[in-house]
């Protein structure tokens, strides 16, 4: 008496479950369906805009060319890791991300290398932070520091490092100078042979000697110096200054005395 209850119960749940296949029978046909359309519709979108983000010193429209995407290409065609090999190939672009935006679009998201120093070279090129060589560009003009005295940039692709150590040591002193706000008063640079370091202020021109090491240090005490010496054009008084001295500033005074002083700092 006990077990027809059970039995009862099992065939119940089977009398469920066969209920439930038969509920999600159709429901997975029509999703399958769908999908199956859905796929036909995707394969069958064509581009009619290609949207370009982030170029700034190259135009859209030598992005898009870059590219070779052109209109009314089939979406589900592009290849977009073979897109962004091919914009990567461009000396100024650092980084591309190629994604379609259905149901007509195609954007493109390039970051661009910025110039950050000036190659004393024929023709003059740019670098940017990772030493990297960029071409010219006519319709910018860019108040950079010019690094200068570096040989064998005429044999460096555009695009890739310049394997000079010179020119990542002087690259390396610029950017300790833009972290103490020294930058854009620098109108030159240039590495010895010994690895000394010189500098032209863009005022006045004068010549700044730095040593070799402690770059962020000395730049600091010529940042100290610059804001409490120099003022009310007294940067023309200056023939040289010398940073290479712990505790002080080598100051040489143009004429009519010439005297050479030491600034404590």
């Amino acid at each position: 008496m006990e077990k027809e209850p059970k039995n009862t119960s099992k065939k119940n749940q089977k009398r469920k479950s066969g209920a439930y296949i038969w509920w999600l029978i159709p429901i997975i046909v029509v999703f399958a369906t769908l999908a199956v359309y859905g796929l036909q519709w995707k394969s069958q979108l064509k581009v009619e805009r290609v949207l370009v983000d982030g170029a700034n010193y190259l135009q859209a429209k030598e992005v898009v060319s870059l590219s070779t995407i052109q209109q009314n290409m089939f979406i589900d065609d592009i290849e977009t890791g073979v897109v962004e090999e091919k914009l990567l190939q461009h000396p100024l672009i650092k980084f591309a991300k190629v994604e379609s935006q259905l149901p007509d679009a195609i954007r493109i998201t390039i970051v661009e290398r910025e110039p950050f120093a000036v190659v004393n070279g024929n023709p003059i090129l740019y670098v940017d932070s990772e030493a990297v060589l960029l071409p010219q560009l006519p319709s910018v003009q860019f108040d950079l520091p010019i690094i200068n005295g570096i040989t064998g940039i005429s044999s460096v692709e555009l695009g890739k490092q310049i394997p000079n150590p010179s020119v990542f040591l002087a690259i390396e002193v610029l950017k300790q100078a833009k972290s103490v706000g020294w930058y854009e008063a620098i109108s030159e640079i240039k590495v010895g042979t010994n690895g000394e370091v010189m500098l032209n202020a863009i005022e006045h021109a004068v010549p700044i000697f730095i040593g070799k090491d402690d770059f962020a240090g000395r730049l600091q005490k010529l940042e100290t110096f610059w804001n409490n010496f120099v003022k009310n054009g007294a940067a023309a008084q200056l023939k040289y200054l010398d940073l290479r001295f712990d505790g002080y500033v080598v100051v040489k005074w143009d004429k009519p005395n010439e005297r050479t002083t030491r600034i404590p700092l």
